[in-house]
């Protein structure tokens, strides 16, 4: 263990001051101190003039009684005349001195002591929120391409209809170039020149430097650090209206504006951002979404994109929500949604998130489908990061961060009561209870926290416990699910499960009617008209 400075320091002048050898009387020491006393003013006065003829006893110092005093001073360090310069001593010692106190010190040239600053350390840069910068030359390549296809256009200027190969020069997903185009022409019924193109470049490029950064910067114009559900509508309409795998549908334009609500739902959904609505450039860095986007102009089968944009994944959610909305105004209540499932839902549970727990709704006591893509969403796939947060919102009653024995009692207890009703014997709370514990194991021990739901794959067994009667008694009844691969050999999820059987299922029931019917979304009726 080191000794404090000022200690180390004090030694360290004391080694270069006094003889190391031992002092065995008082006269020794008395002539040792007084000797010691002539050096250290002879170290700290200013070097004695050279240009007087005169010479001053005081002024140099024998080098045998100094060698006495400091055995380790080389005789390099003295004059031709045999005395000791005391400006190389000084600065020896110093330099000993800074080793010891960590700092560097110098004499100007009245003998002053001045602290001589070490050079300031540069570390690399390791932060880059906007993506690591590109070089110049990149970028300036990259325009010189877009270039030459402007000069290949009538009167160098393009449409919308020329976004795909301006996309293709800039190395740009295909499927931004409409928020690209709307940027160009700042949402003006013109069309775009080389300039606006060098314009917004530049702009873009020196701000944004990777995809995600680059999306969110297309998509705002640049306006905000963040995406809201707006910015995405124009990108998803244009996937409508331009993807191949959805030309069947073009025609029946009352279903474009709930296509693109549910796939933006999904977006949020999947990249965690439902709650407060902002898509940051690092929630799409810890997403698959950028490159599902840039997938789809390789793939003319939207269907494979089913975390984002399948059409049959979209058609499941929607045929869901017509059924229960039972007078067909694209808005159900807490009635409505009582029939989901034939009442799997208990009254509490839907309480809350009627009351907005969970999501905030637009109307009060009133989901529209984002609203019950959400919930589809949440029910169907519990095992998802997003799904566990969203119920735990709904039965962590106090918002004290945990679900305890008293809120897990109240939601269980609307379960019994409903299995009651059907006449179906089941455990007591108590068995229940214990049961989650052992399978869950929370590190509180007496309460759940949302981080002990979501390390926990055997989570959704409480929660069906606690909020759907009939997955609670299915799970009781069976010994598991069966793993369903797809043709790939990947393991779908429950989501994906869920959709694939209940799209097999509608198919098979409109076969038995005509398949050339539709529900139209503005019939009041609720009558089939013809495709």
């Amino acid at each position: 263990m080191l000794a404090p400075r000022s200690l180390r320091v004090w030694k360290l002048l004391r080694h270069k001051c006094f003889s190391p050898q031992k002092l065995t009387d008082v006269s020794d020491l008395s002539q040792n101190q007084k000797r010691s006393r002539q050096t250290s003013d002879l170290l700290v006065k200013e070097p004695p003039k050279t240009t007087s003829p005169k010479t001053n006893g005081h002024s140099k110092l024998n080098k045998s009684a100094l060698s006495d005093s400091r055995p380790d001073v080389d005789s390099s360090s003295g004059t031709s005349d045999g005395s000791l310069n005391a400006t190389h001593g000084t600065k020896n010692l110093e330099e000993d001195v800074s080793l010891v106190i960590g700092k560097s010190f110098a004499l100007d040239r009245s003998g002053v002591k001045q602290q001589v600053k070490s050079p300031a350390i540069s570390y690399p840069k390791f932060h880059f929120p906007q993506g690591i910068p590109v070089s110049a030359v990149e970028n300036d390549a990259t325009l010189r391409r877009v270039c030459l296809v402007f000069r290949s256009l009538p009167d160098e200027q393009c449409s919308l209809a020329d976004m795909p190969r301006l996309c293709e020069a800039a190395n740009l997903p295909l499927y931004w170039k409409h928020p690209i185009f709307m940027s160009l022409t700042k949402g003006e019924p013109r069309r775009a020149s080389l300039m606006d193109f060098t314009a917004w470049w530049r702009a873009m490029t020196s701000v944004a430097h990777d995809e995600a950064a680059r999306f969110v910067y297309t998509l705002t114009g640049g306006n905000k650090s963040f995406l809201s559900r707006e910015d995405l509508y124009g990108m998803v309409m244009d996937i409508m209206h331009t993807h191949p795998g959805l030309e069947f549908c073009r025609e029946a334009v009352d279903f474009h504006d709930k296509y693109c609500d549910v796939v933006i739902a999904r977006i949020t959904w999947n990249l965690g951002c439902v709650w407060t609505g902002k898509i940051t450039a690092d929630c799409l860095r810890k997403s698959d979404f950028l490159k599902c986007v840039r997938q789809l102009q390789e793939d003319s089968d939207i269907n494979r994109c089913v975390r984002y944009f399948s059409y049959e994944h979209f058609y499941v959610i929607y045929c869901k929500f017509w059924e229960i909305d039972s007078n067909h105004d694209q808005i159900v209540s807490k009635a409505d949604m009582k029939l989901h499932k034939d009442g799997a839902i208990t009254d509490l549970v839907l309480d809350r998130i009627f009351f907005s727990c969970a999501v905030r709704l637009t109307k009060k006591d009133t989901m529209n489908l984002i609203g019950f893509t959400n919930f589809l969403l949440a029910e169907e796939d519990k095992n998802h990061p997003t799904s566990v947060e969203y119920w735990f919102r709904i039965l962590d009653e106090d918002g004290d961060g945990f679900i305890s024995m008293y809120e897990m009692e109240r939601f269980h207890q609307a379960v019994i009561d409903k299995l009651t009703e059907e006449r179906i014997d089941t455990m007591s709370f108590k068995d229940v209870a214990c049961q989650m514990f052992d399978m869950i194991c929370p590190e509180n021990g007496t309460a759940f926290r949302l981080m002990d739901l979501k390390k926990s794959p055997l989570s959704i067994r409480l929660l069906n416990a606690l909020i759907n009667w009939r997955k609670f008694y299915a799970q009781e009844v069976t010994e598991g699910t069966e793993r369903v691969l797809d043709e790939n050999g990947r393991e779908l999820s429950d989501w994906e499960r869920f959709c694939s059987e209940e799209y097999e299922t509608m198919m098979e029931n409109e076969e038995e009617v005509d398949e050339n019917f539709f529900v139209s979304l503005d019939d009041d009726n609720g009558l089939p008209q013809t495709f």
